[in-house]
């Protein structure tokens, strides 16, 4: 069944920092399909006790607006009905904060909460913009130009969250297509390589020829070294490949792939990954085996995974 929504962007808010000893008390989120909002979805959520002091002074929540507010168990019903089944869920720092506090309420009050497929806004500015001193909201509301109306309120932050998304996608797709023009610009250029050997090739076949009605042995056998030795780089540049990491399916294990010589590797940004057009233009699609989770990794570790791969099969054994 297709999915509700391309992704959903969400946001709580909570009384405290650590999820198996505060609790929730408002969750929002703004359900996105081509691009554009298509759903929201925004309640308060009771809690045991009161708002501690600090977390009201964060988010403006009051003991009074909680008052009649649903039990978390009901809050997390109606919020699992909204996202649906195989949601993509975004956010940011939701991998190391507002996820773990709705598995913690989930597992407190009888219900299931997982949703794998995750794309963080603070993993993505760490390696989309690694020079910033900060990548908290605050920080890039500021750099981004985002004005903000009602802070810390957790609707709030989703449309904030969804604007900060919005630029690192746009940035993102800037880079792809420049990645594009680099394949192609690969691509071409190897085909030129192909086409210069294959010409010293017969260049060195009409010498051969003259050389060997001459009946000079010697410059003949190196003319024929000098073919085999074009012939070789001809196979080596045909068997060169774009390849693609991602986890997808119809995707090669790495352990399991014999990477050419001659290669163009490509790597997505973590959690959007790559785009169709550049699976498109790859000839392989390899990824990297994981125990556990099956969420993406970092750009950068996956790069340093896949060279050490090829150093394996080709510069450590020198072939």
């Amino acid at each position: 069944m297709e999915s509700k929504y391309d992704y959903v962007v969400f946001d709580i808010e909570t009384t405290g920092l650590h999820p198996e000893s505060d609790q929730i008390c408002e969750i929002a989120a703004i359900g996105v399909k081509d691009g554009l909002p298509q759903g929201l979805f925004s309640t308060l959520v009771a809690i045991e006790g009161s708002i501690p002091e600090d977390a009201g002074r964060v988010n403006g929540i009051t003991d009074d607006m909680l008052k009649g507010a649903p039990a978390i168990g009901d809050a997390l019903d109606a919020f699992l009905d909204f996202i649906g089944e195989d949601a993509v869920l975004a956010g940011h720092n939701i991998a190391s904060f507002d996820i773990p506090f709705v598995q913690a309420a989930a597992a407190k009050s009888g219900r299931v909460f997982i949703y794998p497929y995750v794309i963080d806004t603070l993993e993505a500015a760490r390696e989309l913009w690694p020079d910033l001193p900060s990548r908290s909201m605050d920080s890039l509301r500021g750099i981004l130009g985002i004005e903000r109306t009602d802070a810390h309120r957790a609707l709030a932050d989703c449309y904030d969250e969804l604007a900060v998304l919005n630029a690192e996608l746009s940035v993102i797709m800037q880079s792809y297509a420049r990645k594009m023009d680099y394949c192609r610009g690969e691509l071409l250029r190897i085909a030129g390589e192909i086409a210069y050997e294959r010409a010293k090739a017969g260049a060195a076949a009409i010498h051969a020829h003259d050389v060997a009605v001459d009946g000079d042995n010697k410059h003949l056998h190196e003319l024929l070294a000098e073919i085999d030795a074009c012939d070789a780089r001809i196979k080596e540049l045909q068997a060169a490949r774009v390849i693609a990491l991602d986890i997808i399916p119809g995707a090669v294990p790495m352990e399991a792939y014999a990477f050419p010589k001659r290669c163009l590797l490509l790597f997505g940004a973590e959690g959007p990954g790559l785009s169709e057009k550049a699976l498109a233009l790859a000839d392989d699609v390899v990824y990297i085996s994981q125990f556990g989770s099956v969420r993406s990794i970092n750009a950068g570790a996956a790069a340093a995974v896949a060279m050490h791969a090829w150093i394996a099969q080709h510069a450590v054994s020198g072939v």
